[in-house]
């Protein structure tokens, strides 16, 4: 059987109730478990369910390159798929960070190409 760790953050409490049924929590938010794929994918599906405005993050045992996989909900974080490998790309707002480009040559460029044609 799969081990599996659910870490939750800002969740109801009533969440945090009922995955106790099923796991140990062994820090706060941290839940450790061993069972089948079917009551694996079941417990996720109530935490996707429950979870509201909080954060979920699930690992558990995959037939991949590093032997385990993740999923995450309301997350800054995306889980991206790299050659089997799955790999953690931060999510940012880039609408803010976007600069206009400017159109044509630089100021550089203009003197430059002026002192050439001048003569």
């Amino acid at each position: 059987m799969p081990f599996t760790v659910i870490t939750l953050k800002s969740v109801p409490p009533s969440l945090r109730g009922d995955l106790t049924k099923w796991m140990q929590e062994i820090a706060t938010g941290v839940f450790v478990g061993n069972f089948n794929t079917r009551v694996r994918e079941e417990l996720w599906k109530r935490v996707k369910d429950n979870v509201k405005s909080g954060e979920a993050t699930i690992s558990y045992t995959y037939r991949n390159e590093t032997g385990y996989t993740f999923e995450t909900i309301n997350s800054q974080r995306e889980v991206i798929d790299c050659e089997g490998i799955p790999l953690i790309v931060l999510k940012e707002d880039y609408s803010n960070h976007v600069e206009k480009i400017k159109l044509g040559f630089s100021n550089a460029s203009k003197h430059h190409n002026a002192r050439k044609y001048r003569k």
